[in-house]
């Protein structure tokens, strides 16, 4: 079990493994509490997608961890956006400006053109904008 000391809503102070008196001090329970430190309840994030950050509250027996959605900020979301779609798109719309330029049946054009829109929209719905909702 991992003690730390409380500082505030965003820092803890882990027990350091020894000091200059102690030797294996972050093994002693008892030193360990009398100095101030408490038992690290951890935080379990969600697996959903979404951004969160780690914040800190004391009680009288434990620091617990605990998690808050941290929200992209638009520009944060149109860099990610950007970035997905020089992944996941710029191959095809390379591919449809060759296949364009040779004179590729219509049909074929389209199902490029339609695969590279429903990646998009996914990208999109990963990186959702508010105005966008």
């Amino acid at each position: 079990m991992q003690y730390v000391k409380f500082i505030s809503e965003t820092k803890i102070e882990p027990a350091p493994q020894n000091t200059t008196l102690v030797s294996n001090y972050n093994q002693n329970v008892e030193k360990l509490t009398a100095d101030g430190y408490k038992p690290l309840t951890e935080a379990v994030q969600p697996l959903d997608g979404k951004r969160y950050k780690t914040l800190y509250r004391q009680t009288d027996t434990a620091v617990e961890a605990y998690v808050v959605e941290n929200p992209y900020t638009p520009e944060e979301i149109d860099a990610l956006r950007a970035q997905a779609y020089r992944m996941e798109t710029d191959g095809l719309e390379a591919e449809l400006a060759y296949k364009t330029r040779k004179d590729y049946p219509a049909e074929v054009l389209s199902e490029i053109t339609a695969l590279i829109e429903t990646k998009r929209a996914a990208i999109r719905a990963h990186y959702p904008k508010e105005e966008e909702e």
